[in-house]
């Protein structure tokens, strides 16, 4: 990473001395290089995360996992944003339900892209619409990004993006993706039309 959080390419890296000259992303990830740092507020929301983890993992993007309550542990939060290890990562994606706030806590800390992910929460009466609006609306100067409510493999696919503005392998992944996703709804359509003419 650059100074002040800004991202860098392998090849900015490779000039810095922080990677080895021709190591590959792959040869990265397997060396604990990380890209994406995923943040959840508690662990009863792993279940709703999991799209957004494993969209990550298929496009084959490294990431790190951290379970934090902003509220119940600020002090905790702060200390990992902070920390040398948030060199290693240049989007940010926190997610949780309720009045959860953290996605605005971590943009307070740090220039780097923050996401947001609001969730539903089985404690709370307002479908998550609590979680969004404690994120969508943060004032001038310290912008968050949100996803819809449960959006979780949106927020994935947020990332990778901004992650592919320099990283062309990446963006190749996005194109296939989002080609096969093309692909599958054309065909499905195929399908029902059939199922249409055919159903007596």
């Amino acid at each position: 990473m650059g100074k002040g959080g800004s991202m860098m390419s392998v090849g900015d890296l490779e000039k810095q001395g922080e990677v080895k000259k021709g190591e590959k992303l792959e040869q990265l990830i397997t060396r604990g290089f990380r890209r994406v740092l995923v943040l959840m507020g508690s662990a009863s929301d792993k279940e709703k995360m999991l799209p957004c983890i494993k969209q990550l993992k298929d496009l084959n993007i490294p990431l790190d996992v951290e379970v934090i309550s902003f509220h119940r542990a600020p002090e905790i939060l702060r200390a990992l944003l902070l920390s040398e290890n948030m060199k290693n990562y240049a989007v940010v994606i926190a997610g949780g339900g309720m009045a959860f706030h953290m996605a605005g806590a971590v943009a307070a800390y740090t220039i780097k892209p923050v996401i947001a992910l609001p969730l539903t929460s089985d404690a709370s009466p307002l479908c998550g619409i609590d979680a969004l609006l404690s994120s969508v609306q943060m004032p001038p100067g310290v912008p968050v990004a949100a996803v819809g409510i449960n959006s979780a493999k949106n927020a994935a696919l947020l990332a990778a993006a901004i992650l592919s503005l320099e990283d062309k392998d990446l963006e190749e992944r996005l194109l296939a993706f989002r080609k096969d996703m093309l692909e599958k709804i054309l065909n499905e359509d195929k399908k029902n039309l059939l199922d249409f003419f055919t159903t007596p």
